[in-house]
């Protein structure tokens, strides 16, 4: 399988969602786009842990190279980043390669151009060495959100910590009633039948807000069945996807084409 590269796009007031696989592999990437501002730029760098930012060195309040600077302040993570700028000089592009940009464009640039060096940094052998990762924790998070599960639900905080324990090898997953739940009442301080049954609201409300959409990421890993998973199925199933993406975050998983 091939590793998915995380692409944020935040150097554009117009949006190309529309026109990404027209110049870009989207079994190779993963893209998403902001406007670019500053702060909001800095959150979802955060939230999201791209592998490769796209970012415009002419931004209010900050700079393309010192949204760079910025951003490698954040502890083990190291994006690539490539800075784009409508009236670039060759002391700048000197400046920001000197301080670890992959590329500096002149905008406005061709789509080819920009797959070109996207393609040129995640073939890169010492890109493979220093490839940023996103932590079990945010994955989960993720997933869950992706399930229409919300986070002020009780069951999507023990849906969190159940499958998180999962990932660790918990002997918990032994037993579900008897293993899992008692331990997921004793971290919140609740009883293993409120946890069984704040679980299993969770899944019930994911399951009724994914079952009807043939696309949705829900029916993908449950397509199996025509009913609603039980809690011990839903939570391995998880599970299960998410060590198979860490193992390829982290390159333990050959690639082929």
């Amino acid at each position: 399988m091939r590793r998915k590269f995380r692409i944020l796009i935040c150097d554009n007031k117009r949006f190309w969602e529309n026109a990404w696989n027209s110049w870009v592999d989207l079994s190779r990437f993963e893209i998403q786009e902001i406007i670019p501002e500053a702060f909001a730029i800095f959150d979802k760098i955060c939230e999201y842990r791209p592998h490769i930012v796209v970012v415009s060195e002419n931004m209010k309040y900050i700079s393309g190279i010192g949204m760079m600077k910025a951003v490698s302040a954040i502890p083990n993570y190291h994006p690539e980043f490539i800075i784009t700028d409508s009236d670039p000089t060759t002391e700048k592009k000197l400046f920001a390669e000197e301080h670890g940009a992959a590329f500096y464009l002149c905008r406005p640039y061709s789509n080819s151009t920009l797959n070109e060096r996207l393609m040129e940094i995640v073939t890169s052998s010492h890109y493979y060495l220093n490839c940023p990762t996103k932590s079990r924790e945010q994955l989960v998070a993720e997933t869950l959100h992706a399930f229409n599960i919300p986070a002020n639900l009780k069951g999507y905080r023990y849906l969190r910590y159940a499958i998180l324990l999962a990932l660790a090898g918990s002997q918990e997953l032994d037993s579900i009633t008897k293993g899992l739940y008692p331990a997921i009442a004793e971290k919140f301080n609740t009883t293993s039948v409120s946890v069984e049954r704040a679980i299993r609201h969770a899944v019930s409300i994911s399951w009724e807000a994914c079952r009807n959409n043939p696309a949705d990421e829900f029916n993908e890993i449950f397509s199996n069945t025509a009913k609603k998973p039980s809690n011990s199925r839903f939570i391995l199933t998880i599970a299960e996807k998410l060590h198979l993406e860490l193992e390829l975050e982290n390159g333990q998983t050959d690639e082929t084409d």
